[in-house]
């Protein structure tokens, strides 16, 4: 992955998992993740099922993150 690749100084670490309770307490949360794209696949098609898919990252990070998390995605 590019953030470890390139060595920045105060990246402790990266965690790729789908265990929310990975989430308890953390600071900052890249959020990389969708339904990907197919040729025959409707753009608000992709859209919705995206939705549900960050909804669930957004429900986790809400009940274990830090209150100041900052979150990117």
């Amino acid at each position: 992955m590019e953030k470890t690749d390139v060595a920045f100084p105060l990246l402790k670490g990266v965690v790729a998992t789908t265990d929310v309770e990975v989430c308890k307490d953390v600071n900052i949360a890249v959020i990389l993740g969708g339904y990907p794209r197919k040729k025959i696949t409707l753009r608000k098609d992709m859209l919705s099922t995206n939705v549900f898919i960050y909804k669930a990252q957004d429900l986790a990070l809400e009940e274990h993150a830090a209150a100041d998390c900052k979150v990117t995605i």
